[in-house]
């Protein structure tokens, strides 16, 4: 029993250094395992490492891409004349524009008369001059913010007849015609108005012509004929006034005064023989009634 149990403890004893060494083989392949792993994940760290700094490097190279143009900033029709049309008065719009309007009425002296006599010795029979009014409508042309044209025109046309029981007769026919030109000068401007000076000539004709009356047995003279003229040179003064205030500044008044010399001129005819008159008249602006202010001196426009 014994020599069994001192045989069991030397084998026991010779095994265990192998278990030892056996242990510290194991410990160090591991060891020697863990470190060639951390080499390889160094490796591929700095593989890494180096393909991110490549790519930095390629990146820095390349040229930075140019920044798109903003999108055209679209307006609509109205802010884009709401932006024109800023610091601009009512009447600075209108340069480079023509305006249709009113020139009021203006009246054509005409001699008045009747012949008489007869064929072989007429005689004329005058009267006092009439005048024939004349409307006119015309244009207004602005080259600039200070000087404008003023074309205007006017007819007037006129007859009938008279009848009664026993008589029956037509009227003498009237033609009258007016022309205006004018210079208009804006010397003052406001946001919705402009003050402005205008010198101005007219020229007017008037003509007629008046049969004789019926004489039993004598050869009638021959008719009489009627005309009168008129030539201004004068200035206006007053002020154009824009309805802008109220969305509407192509709408305008024109309300003004004036000083003119008139020169007026009346004849009638009636075959050798005529009677004329002739009048030369400094004058300011005349009312005959109130009404006048608005035929005469008060103008509507339009401008297009």
């Amino acid at each position: 029993m014994t020599s069994v149990t001192l045989a069991f403890f030397v084998q026991n004893a010779s095994a265990q250094p192998d278990s030892d060494e056996s242990d510290e083989s194991d410990t160090a392949t591991e060891e020697e395992e863990g470190e060639e792993g951390e080499e390889d994940e160094s490796s591929d760290g700095d593989d890494e490492s180096d393909e991110d700094e490549s790519d930095e490097d390629d990146a820095r190279d390349e040229p930075e891409p140019k920044p798109e143009p903003p999108p055209p900033a679209v307006a609509s029709e109205v802010e884009a004349d709401a932006e024109e049309d800023d610091g601009k008065t009512d009447h600075d719009q209108w340069v480079g524009h023509v305006g249709v309007g009113w020139f009021g009425i203006s009246n054509v002296p005409i001699a008045s008369g009747t012949p008489a006599g007869d064929g072989d010795d007429p005689v004329v029979n005058p009267g006092a001059p009439e005048f024939i009014p004349t409307p006119a409508i015309g244009i207004r042309y602005w080259f600039s913010s200070l000087m404008g044209l003023d074309l205007g025109v006017g007819m007037s046309v006129s007859t009938g007849s008279v009848s009664t029981t026993t008589y029956a007769a037509d009227k003498a026919t009237i033609t009258s015609l007016f022309f205006h030109l004018g210079v208009p000068l804006s010397i003052v401007e406001g946001e919705h108005v402009s003050l402005q000076i205008a010198p101005e000539t007219n020229f007017g004709y008037a003509y007629s012509e008046v049969e004789p009356s019926y004489q039993p047995g004598v050869e009638p003279p021959p008719p009489a004929q009627l005309s009168g003229s008129r030539f201004d040179v004068g200035v206006r003064v007053g002020g154009e006034v824009y309805w802008g205030f109220i969305g509407l500044p192509e709408l305008a008044l024109e309300g003004s005064v004036g000083m003119y010399l008139t020169h007026q001129a009346t004849d009638i005819t009636v075959g050798g023989a005529h009677a004329s008159q002739d009048n030369l008249v400094f004058t300011t602006s005349e009312y005959q009634s109130p009404w006048d202010l608005f035929t005469q001196h008060v103008r509507a426009r339009y401008y297009f």
